[in-house]
């Protein structure tokens, strides 16, 4: 039953998405004489620039007319009529889930008489009252998406949207740029749900960690966040709703080899590590799409359209520096801080004593010696105890304990041994659209995250045992608590039609 449930979940998915608009478009308009008279019967031609797919459409008694359900893309709108020259109006930029307004207005002349005019969209919603924030692909291929001691994530550009608030720095080296723990729209953390071409791949109950299964950039062809009166479909979420749409293919053919990459030698200290923390990261891939030919068998030119992306990333990186957390050990606490001394000498002060590296001086001891300050170190480094203040007897059974030896660093956040975090991921997504006619077009996608990794030791708790999910399924030894994640795969499927 386990197995049959695992087969039938795309296509119960699939059934869904019929309620989905994210990946989809339309548009609508009037179509009128010189005198706003409206003109029924003008043929409207309705043409994907991307793909060459063609709509006619008929204006009713009104004037109206209304597409069925687009690709995204750029578009053009030309109208025919008898009596009126030929109107076009280029460069419609259709987006996710909303309808763009195109009125048209028509002159007199004859129909092989051509007029083209660059079109001034307006984004028409009166069938829902959803507010939304749209990030197309030129966002993506224009900001940078910065790969240093990170990953490159699609959720990256979710700090382009307002009332969005990201997690806090923890020292995690992989996924920084994530969303996870992220708030949005004054919502709890982990209580955004994501899709990806309608199917929802991030969610509350999964602790919103849509950075294990994202898309990779170049399959963006947009990202929509939804932050007020969801649409029924959304109801799982307490803060908002991010839904990401494929790239689709062209009529032409396009393709793309890419490779991002950090190595730490490329990188300064910095001003508090002693040392460049390790930075080994290689992400690449490549893209094609274009329409579907099979030689003899069969053209799909202007039918048929396909768009891959297979991506890869080798991940190697340290913890980050300046997350590595110091605490009192507790002979510190009692005022004892001989270890600090090192038995080197930093120089001598007005009267010629040694200045011992580590010393702590007595406050109560200075004075001025030919207008130089002196003091005295406490005996052996040691502070009487009625010397140290209420207050700070108050605070210090209060300060955490360390878990590891050392004076410095020995709170989990920088623990002992190697800490180097380990990714081997690969990343495929494949979409096919197709054209049956003019009223029935369908989107297949899928997607495949496989991202096996070995993370050492959070923010909060250390670890003593490494885990490969690679090579084994057990969890770990623990101490205090450990990040981990197994195997994932995952395969997305969605077919929309276009009424």
């Amino acid at each position: 039953m386990k197995k049959m449930a695992r087969c039938l979940y795309p296509i119960v998915l699939a059934t869904l998405v019929f309620a989905q608009r994210a990946d989809r478009s339309a548009i609508t308009g009037v179509v009128t004489d010189p005198t706003n008279t409206p003109v029924p019967g003008a043929v409207v031609k309705v043409r994907n620039v991307d793909t060459g797919v063609e709509t006619a459409l008929n204006t009713n008694e009104s004037g109206a007319y209304s597409s069925p359900s687009l690709v995204l893309g750029t578009y053009s709108v030309t109208v025919e009529a008898q009596g009126f020259k030929t109107t076009s109006r280029t460069d419609i930029r259709a987006v996710g889930g909303q309808v763009v307004r195109q009125d048209v207005k028509l002159e007199l002349g004859s129909v092989n008489e051509q007029v083209t005019v660059a079109a001034s969209t307006e984004i028409l919603s009166t069938t829902n009252a959803d507010v939304t924030h749209s990030v197309d692909s030129t966002y993506y291929n224009n900001l940078p998406v910065v790969m240093g001691g990170d990953i490159r994530l699609a959720e990256a550009l979710l700090q382009l949207q307002p009332g969005f608030t990201p997690m806090k720095p923890n020292g995690d080296p992989m996924f920084r740029g994530s969303q996870f723990g992220s708030r949005l729209n004054g919502g709890q953390s982990f209580a955004m749900e994501n899709f990806f071409d309608g199917v929802a791949f991030g969610y509350a109950a999964g602790h919103q960690q849509s950075h294990e299964s994202a898309p990779p950039i170049e399959s963006i062809g947009e990202m929509k966040v939804i932050t007020a009166s969801f649409s029924a479909q959304y109801g799982h979420s307490s803060g908002g709703t991010v839904e990401y749409s494929s790239k689709a293919g062209t009529k032409d053919y396009h393709g793309s080899l890419y490779e991002y990459f950090a190595n730490d030698k490329l990188n300064a200290r910095g001003f508090f590590p002693d040392k460049v923390s390790k930075v080994r990261n290689n992400a690449f891939g490549f893209t094609v799409g274009g329409p579907v030919k099979l030689g003899k068998l069969y053209d799909g030119s202007n039918k048929t359209f396909f768009f891959t992306n297979w991506d890869w990333l080798r991940f190697r990186a340290g913890v980050l520096p300046g997350f590595g957390n110091t605490t009192p050990v507790d002979a510190f606490k009692q005022g004892d801080f001989s270890q600090l001394l090192t038995g080197r000498s930093a120089g001598v002060d007005a009267l010629g004593n040694n200045i011992a590296d580590g010393a702590i001086y007595d406050p109560g001891s200075n004075r001025n010696v030919n207008g130089i300050p002196v003091r005295d170190p406490f005996p052996g480094n040691r502070i009487p105890a009625n010397r140290i203040s209420p207050i700070a007897r108050t605070i210090v059974p209060l300060m955490v304990g360390p878990d590891r030896g050392g004076l410095a660093f020995n709170v989990a956040g920088n623990p002992n041994g190697d800490q180097t975090w380990h990714g081997d991921f690969r990343t495929i997504m494949f979409r096919v659209d197709h054209n049956f006619n003019e009223k029935f077009k369908t989107t297949s996608s899928f997607f495949w995250p496989h991202r096996p990794a070995i993370r050492n030791c959070g923010e909060v708790g250390g670890c003593t045992t490494q885990f490969d999910p690679r090579t084994g399924s057990a969890k770990p030894e623990l101490a205090g608590s450990v990040r981990r994640i197994d195997t994932s795969r995952s395969g997305r499927s969605s077919c929309l039609p276009a009424t």
